[in-house]
């Protein structure tokens, strides 16, 4: 018994998947969803800086920001492996060539943007850090004022 037992079993998997139309076509959706979510920070950040609220509040609002923005790498990520398994299971599946490298450019594609969200997220976790900063200062001399 020279090689381990495991090497010689066959696993089976059954897989439970509906192939339509819409469901190939919702895939080119996806670099939309990886620029909006890049966008999504600095678009939140934005809009706390116009709304009228007490330092402490805006402070929070940006610290919560900075969280939100240290996850959506995790969260691209995640997203190019569910990419790459639905590639595989449409490639097994449907044994198509066309809708193979439409898969391939599409993932391509998003591999390109995620390597921009990396450096964008944290460029937006140390932007929401020096304003959580500024207005925790800003909290405190309005508590020494008055």
């Amino acid at each position: 018994m020279s090689l381990p037992y495991l090497y010689n079993q066959t696993f089976n998997y059954t897989v439970h998947i509906v192939i339509n139309p819409e469901n190939i076509a919702f895939i080119s959706m996806y670099p939309l969803i990886f620029i909006l979510l890049g966008m999504a920070p600095y678009i939140f950040f934005s809009i706390i800086l116009a709304l009228n609220f007490s330092s402490r509040i805006k402070s929070l609002l940006f610290f919560l920001n900075a969280v939100f923005s240290a996850i959506i790498p995790f969260i691209t990520n995640f997203l190019i492996g569910y990419l790459a398994n639905l590639q595989y299971i449409y490639s097994a599946v449907l044994n198509d060539f066309n809708i193979y490298s439409e898969l391939l450019s599409v993932i391509t594609l998003t591999t390109g943007i995620n390597q921009n969200i990396s450096i964008l997220m944290l460029a937006s976790i140390i932007l929401n850090a020096i304003f959580v900063v500024y207005y925790i200062g800003a909290y405190i001399k309005e508590k020494q004022n008055i």
